[in-house]
């Protein structure tokens, strides 16, 4: 965006020669999301699934059964509680708190991450047609070890854009190099009014499981949205900060914007500026 500012003189000009303004110059976007996207927790169970024998399911980290397909229904009504915006936005990352990491246990080879939307209140089974969004199923197989108490995050690859309304499933899927009894243990919350989780054991991830478990259990997760648009400003292009403009003559103010949705495309936004600590304008950009 530019605008076109007219600097003003201070004074009467009394000589021939134009005298210099020293440019101070604060971009900044008006209404703006913060960055970075906000975190919202869905589960405030404070137990942990480790049991006798070998960790409770479901376990998105444990490998007590070899390879291991879960299912995850978060609803709508439960990310809006937790301060989610109604709106919707775009998910970037997922997170799993970690309560006893247990690295002995193996890797989790070739770990995935799928999600999608669903009017589906409960689950009955697996849920079919999602979108892959963290993968380390590359070729040599990347492992992922749960090494660490606390959040772990998963980044995805892509965002995706939930629309606020439809309820999410979450998928996590792996291989394994082994059969384990240790396997890393994660906080959950038990006794919800419906399934919240199924699961089953599986030769690979890209076989569908043939005896799936419903639960009422499901582990804490963290989602990282961003709001949809959310802009910011990345810089000014004009005119450039600290330089030098002569007294009374004209000048453009250029700004970059940035865009940390996903995939929503910015179509307007209002953004302003101040010059030498005099009081912020604002206009409105609606795009090319």
């Amino acid at each position: 965006m530019f605008l076109k500012i007219r600097n003003k003189p201070f004074e009467p000009l009394k000589k021939k020669t134009m005298k210099k303004i020293y440019l101070a110059l604060i971009m900044m976007l008006c209404c703006g999301q913060f960055l970075s996207g906000q975190e919202y927790t869905v589960g405030t169970g404070t137990t942990t699934n480790s049991g006798s024998g070998g960790q409770r399911y479901p376990a998105p980290y444990n490998n007590n059964r070899g390879p291991v397909r879960h299912q995850f229904l978060v609803k709508a009504s439960e990310l809006i509680a937790a301060g989610a915006p109604a709106t919707g936005g775009g998910i970037k990352n997922v997170s799993f708190n970690v309560a006893t990491p247990n690295a002995l246990s193996g890797a989790l080879i070739g770990f995935t991450v799928s999600i999608g939307q669903t009017a589906a209140t409960a689950l009955s089974g697996f849920v079919s047609g999602l979108t892959t969004v963290y993968s380390q199923d590359v070729t040599p197989k990347i492992t992922y070890t749960p090494n660490a108490t606390g959040w772990t995050t998963h980044e995805f690859n892509t965002c995706f854009v939930w629309d606020g309304v439809s309820n999410i499933i979450i998928e996590t899927c792996y291989s394994t190099s082994g059969f384990s009894l240790i396997g890393a243990t994660t906080y959950w919350t038990t006794g919800l009014g419906f399934n919240a989780s199924v699961y089953d054991s599986t030769s690979a991830c890209s076989v569908a499981p043939t005896n799936p478990k419903l639960s009422k259990s499901r582990p804490n997760i963290r989602f990282k949205i961003v709001g949809s648009p959310d802009a910011y400003v990345v810089g000014n292009t004009a005119p450039v900060s600290g330089s030098m403009i002569n007294e009374g003559s004209t000048f453009s103010v250029g700004m970059t914007i940035g865009n940390a949705s996903c995939p929503v495309t910015i179509t307007n936004a209002d953004l302003g500026y101040s010059w030498n600590g005099g009081t912020p304008v604002t206009a409105a950009w609606t795009g090319y």
